[in-house]
């Protein structure tokens, strides 16, 4: 299962989190010798077509969580270029949020509208990453059924 997650740093540091991403996933996976293999297995006399055809799946289903991580790889860049033109206002730093207030202040109500609407945000927020991996399970099992139609004897 995936997981979208959030991350806040310093826009210096963003490439970097970039990078551990990408690098991550190509650690784990390596799609080019899939695609090797299966031409190699392609120009064999005898051909397993089940295996054949379980391999094909599984390069599809990597190949989508790859072109998910660079669609996002991608955002965040296009993110970095339109901060560092100042077409985003950025958070102050750590360095320059002023101190928090002393403890003489109350705290807010639960009920407060503020509250309210950082709880219908997280709601939403929650609802939305469902719809997506809703999605992406609907395309995974029509890939699937794709393939058992195709392979089926």
């Amino acid at each position: 299962m995936r997981l979208r997650y959030s991350l806040t740093s310093d826009i210096e540091d963003v490439p970097k989190y970039v990078k551990q991403q990408l690098e991550s996933y190509a650690g784990k996976v390596d799609l080019n010798s899939k695609i090797h293999k299966i031409i190699y297995e392609l120009g064999e006399k005898r051909i397993n077509f089940v295996g054949l055809g379980q391999e094909v799946l599984w390069l599809r289903q990597n190949l989508a969580i790859l072109d998910q991580l660079l669609a996002e790889s991608g955002d965040i860049i296009k993110a970095c270029q339109k901060a560092e033109g100042g077409e985003i206002e950025l958070p102050p730093s750590a360095e320059q949020v002023p101190p928090e207030p002393s403890s003489t202040k109350e705290a807010m109500p639960e009920n407060t509208p503020t509250a309210v609407n950082d709880e219908d945000a997280a709601l939403a927020g929650i609802q939305d990453s469902f719809s997506q991996l809703t999605a992406m399970a609907k395309t995974f099992k029509e890939m699937k059924d794709t393939n058992k139609e195709k392979y089926s004897t």
